[in-house]
């Protein structure tokens, strides 16, 4: 054992030996003191001590023994050396919020080393004002304080036998790079799963219901969907949904709408923010930030009403691009060229979604088509001809469909096997 160690605990036994023996001077002298009542006293009389208040009440023993106990807390603080096993000694004391904290990061670092988790990070700054383009399901769960170099890595839970998302998520904010000691705050989400629940999940996806909304939306300077599939919950079941995020601009704002489905049956999951159980800083107090910190409202888009028109055309912009990684959470552009018609949106920071980015325009079967980053860079050159391509729906085929079915089928059989075993 490490002899700082050592001559700390011998320190630390001497000085509460020290503080024990004034503790037992104390109770000699309380008792002489405050005497116990006589057995047999008159309930009328008055037992009255030398220092007894003019009120006739009396202190007790317990005052002089907190005492002592406040005591022996200064003279640890003071006298003993820090060492790493006091500092952990004083460490695991603190508040339910700080408390909190310990248990969400605790959990973090436990759960994600299974490697069931795929993480992305994400500047604050962005996660605050674009939070639709990182979690579809969940708002950003920290305050943006304005401070440089503060970014935020989620963690995502997928279905251990097929990869695909859940909405078990968690979330930590950090300052510079990513250390266990440079995080700053941490959230946990409501929902959590369990192998058996999504072994025995619903798998039903639905069509194609972007495209029929976008036809319901007048003039957009920027108009573009994403989608996704993700396990979340019906109630207590655990099912496979689609998620379908619509989002774009004009005079009004910026503004989006997100639909969740699972076969034929819309689902309704709590507002984003009431996904998340809790956020915390590392000093126990909450981390959620004020109301409406994100640039998109919400609107009501998907109502339902709407046929497929032919009022736009969406592009898949990355369908052929191996790398999209330097375009992920920034501005792109689709537009024909020697026309005027285009479209600028943010591209999802999370390269899953972005994927799945479809930005609609007005359409011209005759024009070639070009799609731009941020810095006017050229990203893909589509002709005429490939419109039609790029145009088709890509969200989850019949085949798709069936192979996740596949995949959770064989998964159950392979824990019914083992339950047989261990029976």
């Amino acid at each position: 054992m490490d002899n700082t160690y050592t001559e700390t605990e011998k320190l630390l036994r001497d000085k509460m030996n020290e503080l024990s023996e004034n503790a037992e001077c104390l109770d000699k002298i309380t008792a002489r003191v405050f005497p116990t009542i006589p057995v047999g006293a008159e309930d009328d009389e008055y037992i009255i001590t030398d220092l007894e208040v003019v009120t006739g009440r009396s202190r007790g023993k317990g005052f002089f023994k907190w005492i002592a106990i406040a005591a022996a807390v200064v003279l640890c603080l003071v006298f003993i050396p820090k060492s790493v096993t006091v500092n952990r000694f004083f460490c695991n004391v603190g508040t339910p919020g700080e408390h909190s904290f310990r248990d969400i990061t605790s959990a973090v670092e436990r759960l994600t080393a299974d490697g069931d988790y795929r993480y992305i990070d994400v500047p604050l700054s962005v996660y605050s004002t674009d939070d639709i383009l990182v979690t579809p399901l969940f708002t950003c769960p920290f305050e943006n304080t304005g401070t440089e170099d503060l970014n935020v890595r989620i963690y995502i839970r997928q279905c251990p036998f097929d990869e695909i998302d859940t909405a078990e998520v968690y979330a930590v904010e950090y300052a510079g790079k990513y250390t266990p000691d440079s995080i700053i705050a941490a959230a946990e989400p409501v929902y959590t799963f369990t192998d058996e629940e999504l072994t025995a999940a619903d798998v039903q996806l639905r069509d194609d219901e972007a495209l029929k909304a976008a036809g319901g939306i007048g003039n957009a300077e920027g108009l573009a969907s994403y989608s996704g599939i993700c396990y979340v919950k019906d109630g207590d079941k655990a099912v496979l949904a689609n998620e379908e995020v619509l989002y774009g601009s004009d005079e009004n704002g910026s503004f989006y709408d997100i639909s969740i489905s699972s076969g034929d049956k819309k689902l309704e999951l709590p507002e984003r923010v009431e996904m998340w159980k809790r956020s915390v800083y590392s000093n126990g107090s909450s981390a959620y930030p004020k109301p409406d910190t994100s640039r998109y409202e919400r609107r009501e888009l998907f109502d339902g009403n709407n046929e497929v028109s032919e009022k736009y055309t969406g592009i898949y912009v990355f369908s052929n691009i191996s790398d999209i990684s330097g375009y992920l959470g920034k501005e792109t552009e689709a537009r024909y060229t020697g026309s005027s018609i285009s479209c600028k949106v943010n591209a999802p920071a999370d390269s899953v979604l972005a994927r799945r980015l479809r930005m609609f325009m007005q359409p011209d079967k005759n024009a070639n088509a070009i799609i731009l980053s941020s810095d006017g860079k050229v990203i893909q050159r589509i002709s005429s001809g490939q419109l039609s391509e790029f145009s088709s729906y890509k969200g989850i085929t019949d085949r798709e469909q069936s192979e996740i079915a596949e995949n959770i089928r064989r998964e159950t059989e392979k824990q019914n096997k083992e339950s047989r075993k261990s029976g």
